[in-house]
């Protein structure tokens, strides 16, 4: 899988699949990493782009100060919206 950093924050963006088919973006829940998704990113990414981002102050995203959910959404938000 590759990895690289995405904004401001440096979000950690794991992807899977590097091409054809449906970009899919899979969220971790609180106090978790991207890892969360490991056992399923064979069979999800099957004929996808699976992207894996990392949440602002998670996994391997740097601590970077505040947290807060609307924190995270403005990322996810800035993130989609660059991708797309």
């Amino acid at each position: 899988m590759e990895e690289g950093f995405f904004g401001e924050v440096g979000v950690d963006v794991g992807e899977q699949g590097g091409g054809g088919g449906t970009t899919t973006v899979l969220l971790h829940g609180g106090m978790a990493t991207a890892d969360t998704w490991m056992m399923q990113r064979d069979s999800l990414g099957a004929g996808r782009r699976l992207l894996l981002p990392e949440q602002r102050g998670h996994g391997r995203t740097a601590d970077v100060g505040d947290v807060s959910y609307d924190l995270m959404t403005a990322d996810t938000i800035a993130f989609i919206e660059t991708i797309a």
